[in-house]
């Protein structure tokens, strides 16, 4: 056995190119990039300013042209269509027509339920005063002062605490120009007796 361990010798070398400490290093090029862009900065950099807000000053002012155009190109193109195939333009005219049509008549049937509940109403408002002056034609009252349950106005949640009373520091009987309270006890100044001028 010690023969075979005489004849295999292992050496292992150390790589010196590797450090021992890996560092994300950042690529020359791009460092020369950045100082490019902060040098120009440094030296142009108000004038890059005052482009960007003459861009943006030009680019409101010529938006609303810019969309006027817009809206003459699409009017242009909608009128060639129209002569090009005038019965397509008759088929989307009449199915806008149905849909407006379709429309109105359901605003309509809306607009009759309304006024036929509103005259429902009106008529239990009337059937109402009625029964109130026949009521008080016989003498029971004018109008009935109790509400059922499910009439009467439900408490809000600001209302459904009772209102705290509210604490004075003084009673309400109490004057300081008098000086009088109930307890009894006043401060009354001493009077002062006059002399009077000369003899």
């Amino acid at each position: 056995m010690d023969d075979a361990d005489d004849g295999v010798e292992i050496e292992v070398e150390e790589d010196t190119n590797h450090p021992h400490v890996l560092e994300n290093q950042t690529p020359n090029i791009i460092l020369e990039y950045y100082g490019i862009a902060i040098r120009f900065l440094q030296q142009y950099g108000w004038f890059v300013l005052l482009g960007i807000i003459l861009l943006l000053f030009l680019k409101s002012k010529l938006q609303v042209y810019f969309d006027q155009w817009l809206t003459r190109r699409k009017e242009e193109q909608e009128y060639a269509e129209h002569h090009k195939n005038p019965d397509r333009n008759m088929a989307k005219m009449a199915a806008m027509e149905r849909s407006r049509q379709k429309m109105q008549e359901k605003l309509d049937r809306e607009a009759a339920l309304y006024a036929e509940k509103q005259k429902e109403r009106e008529e239990e408002e009337r059937a109402k005063k009625i029964k109130d002056w026949e009521n008080h034609q016989q003498g029971k009252g004018y109008r009935s002062k109790y509400k059922p349950p499910d009439q009467q106005p439900k408490p809000s949640s600001s209302d459904s605490s009772k209102p705290k009373p509210k604490f004075t520091y003084r009673q309400n009987d109490f004057n300081p120009l008098t000086g009088q309270s109930s307890s009894g006890s006043s401060f009354r100044p001493s009077r002062r007796m006059g002399g009077g001028g000369g003899g």
